[in-house]
């Protein structure tokens, strides 16, 4: 009987794969800490074509996606080198393709000068229809910034978002903070035109 259990125990070590001490420290700081922010440089503007985001996953991930396109409707499309998608409207992420939870604003008419309102999203993963209502305030910050603080009222999830959008003064978002799903943390994006 112990003859077995040896064997089995040998058996299963010598089928699991080999973590070195170099390895375990990286993947130990950031389980506790959060990756670092991509750095965003003159070197980095310069290197890169096209408009761009620096987009953070709450801590667990910091990527540049690239402006793949503007639509008919005026909607951006952010790609990454993974090919995760994120669409905005007017800075609003209206829908995700790729992450681990998706999303979708269904029937929105979201712009920062609106006061309120309602509008529909479908989260993925796992899949739940619901209304949200959300209401809007702006206030100006340094310099040429304006700041407009997204209050969003989930009352079927009992629960209620903040986000921020941060304008300068060409009417162009250049920051955003948003909670888009109840299962994703916050996503952070610093957003880089080129014209």
């Amino acid at each position: 009987m112990i003859r077995i259990f040896i064997i089995s125990l040998c058996l299963v070590v010598s089928n699991c794969a080999y973590i070195s001490y170099n390895q375990v420290i990286p993947l130990a700081r950031n389980a506790i800490l959060g990756v670092e922010k991509i750095k965003v440089d003159d070197n980095l503007i310069e290197s890169i074509d096209y408009s761009f985001a620096r987009v953070n996953l709450g801590r667990s991930a910091s990527v540049i996606m690239i402006l793949e396109k503007i639509d008919s409707q005026n909607n951006y499309h952010w790609i990454s080198s993974d090919s995760e998608k994120l669409i905005t409207s007017n800075g609003k992420i209206i829908k995700t393709r790729d992450l681990i939870y998706n999303f979708e604003a269904i029937n929105y008419l979201f712009n920062l000068e609106s006061s309120s309102g309602y509008y529909d999203v479908m989260f993925y993963d796992p899949k739940a229809f619901i209304e949200q209502k959300f209401l809007i305030e702006e206030k100006q910050i340094e310099g040429n910034l304006k700041q407009y603080t997204e209050t969003i009222f989930n009352l079927p999830l009992k629960s209620t978002w903040k986000n921020i959008y941060r304008v300068n003064d060409l009417d162009f978002v250049v920051y955003s903070k948003q909670k888009i799903h109840p299962n994703l943390p916050e996503i952070e994006m610093d957003i880089y035109y080129k014209f």
